[in-house]
């Protein structure tokens, strides 16, 4: 398959989309990350350049697929737990430490613009 900085298709949204809700699960007082997160991101990215577009989609395919080898499922396949585990093991992993923080940052960076957000 290959990356273009098209907009993402229905794979990419399903990985984006359980990867920021894994991310930012939300609280008490914070709303958690939703489909409007994803959407307010991927309207960031289209302003920016397309290299921009073209490593946030590499980002979502290898986080996705980076759960396989000890799940055998992708990230967008498995529950809450597993998800918010390998989210817990991948920040000291030096392969996948850089994307999940490039699209970590992203993600945290357009929710928590939005005020909404804080209205639990």
């Amino acid at each position: 398959m290959r990356l273009t900085s098209e907009p993402l298709g229905e794979g990419d949204m399903r990985a984006a989309l359980a990867l920021v809700e894994a991310i930012i699960p939300g609280s008490g007082r914070i709303r958690a990350a939703d489909e409007s997160t994803l959407h307010r991101t991927l309207e960031l990215l289209a302003r920016l350049p397309p290299q921009a577009r073209l490593a946030f989609r590499a980002a979502a395919r290898v986080l996705d697929a980076a759960s396989i080898p000890s799940t055998g499922k992708l990230f967008c396949a498995l529950d809450r737990a597993r998800q918010e585990e390998l989210l817990r093991q991948w920040p000291v992993n030096p392969v996948l430490a850089p994307p999940l923080s490039v699209i970590s940052h992203l993600f945290k960076m357009t929710h928590f613009d939005s005020d909404d957000v804080y209205e639990g």
